[in-house]
């Protein structure tokens, strides 16, 4: 159980930390567009969907330096090793990738009430859930 709980803290502070990373280059990317492009309602709900791409693209990329033998966020002082921190980090892609194509496909079908809602309670529990699954899987498998 103490496993679980550590690993379980390995991934949430790494996750919060790119995640806090994408909410300042998505800030940025809406200032920038807010200046360049008319605001439509097509506009916004397009931009504010595709906001977690750069967690996908920082988590991708985490992961192929993780996988050549670099220890880029302190993973080498972790529970788990550097292959459970490669499937780690592709999880957390796959998990930001999700959460961008659900809210994407919500922007283009719901209206903008619904979607904004959506957007706002849908991102959290799916991260929450991954953090856990991917916690529970890397505590049952094997330290290599």
């Amino acid at each position: 159980m103490i496993r679980f709980f550590r690993i379980f803290w390995a991934v949430f502070w790494r996750s919060i930390f790119v995640l806090t990373i994408n909410a300042g280059i998505s800030y940025g990317i809406a200032r920038m567009a807010r200046s360049l492009f008319v605001q439509t309602e097509f506009f916004i709900k397009t931009r504010a969907s595709i906001g977690l791409l750069p967690a996908a693209i920082i988590f991708t990329a985490l992961a192929v330096g993780v996988g050549s033998g670099q220890s880029i966020i302190l993973e080498r002082r972790s529970p788990m090793s550097l292959a459970q921190w490669q499937q780690t980090y592709f999880a957390m892609a796959a998990c930001a990738l999700i959460v961008m194509i659900s809210i994407f496909v919500v922007a283009l079908t719901a209206s903008a009430d619904f979607w904004f809602a959506f957007r706002v309670l849908f991102s959290l529990p799916m991260f929450l859930l991954f953090w856990i699954g991917v916690s529970i899987w890397q505590t049952n498998s094997r330290k290599t």
